[in-house]
């Protein structure tokens, strides 16, 4: 499964915080059940990161600008023990995002010898994630020797 997020109206502090938004995306990878091969961050001046986590699944990456409030997610695992929507939920969370738009794709559908397609869906806001009772802060934990 691929999904692509638009995550809007975030919190800038969060936004902003490089170190965080790093330890924020190992955790909703782990809360996604992938596993974590490594993470390259990028920060900018004067604000926002981006990150890329490489997963024994595929990849995570969040892109952020504090100063629009907004960050570009993009979650693709493979294989059915992983939930990649799990992993933008707990980002969208901690980023305390008020409003977002999914595309969601099914990739690699057989439809011949060699040839493969995606399905889509798109979510516009069904699911609002400040409703939800979950402290993303009381699941982050910051210890380095968890990822290696």
């Amino acid at each position: 499964m691929h999904i692509l997020a638009e995550l809007s109206d975030c919190d800038f502090a969060r936004l902003a915080d490089a170190a965080r938004v790093e330890e924020a995306c190992k955790q909703a990878a782990l809360h996604s059940g992938a596993t974590v091969l490594s993470v390259n961050c990028h920060r900018f001046s004067p604000v926002g990161v981006s990150i890329l986590v490489f997963l024994a699944e595929s990849h995570l990456s969040v892109h952020t600008w504090p100063e629009e409030g907004y960050a570009a997610v993009d979650v693709y695992t493979c294989g059915p023990a992983t939930r990649p929507d799990q992993a933008i939920t707990f980002l969208a969370r901690f980023l305390k995002a008020n409003s977002f738009h999914l595309r969601c794709l099914t990739r690699g559908k057989k439809i011949s010898d060699r040839e493969y397609v995606s399905e889509e869906c798109v979510l516009d806001n069904a699911m609002p994630f400040r409703s939800r009772t979950f402290d993303v802060d009381e699941h982050l934990n910051f210890s380095a020797d968890r990822f290696g």
